[in-house]
């Protein structure tokens, strides 16, 4: 193989590789989708179908309404006080995580 068509092949790989977030977004997307995840779970706990579907309804919602925000640290913020809410209405519901 030509040294020119190798160096073609590895140009259009890192192409491909531009919209590769920091490793920082990249946990904190994956942190958010654990927490999605659980908050799930937990609805899926609740006997009552129609809270279920709200509930589910009100967390994408939510989920969609902060997805615009690009700030880390902001983010960060609006995770834990979700998290804190979260287990604020676990308690409250007596549910278990």
């Amino acid at each position: 193989m030509s040294v020119q068509r190798t160096l073609t092949r590895y140009a259009h790989r890192s192409s491909r590789l531009k919209n590769i977030p920091p490793l920082e977004e990249f946990l904190f997307r994956n942190t958010v989708k654990e927490f999605q995840r659980r908050v799930l779970r937990t609805i899926y706990q609740i006997p009552s179908a129609q809270t279920r579907k709200d509930l589910k309804k009100h967390l994408r919602e939510e989920f969609e309404a902060v997805s615009t925000v690009k700030d880390i640290q902001h983010r960060k913020y609006l995770l834990s006080m979700g998290e804190r809410q979260y287990s604020d209405v676990v308690k409250a519901m007596g549910l278990s995580r």
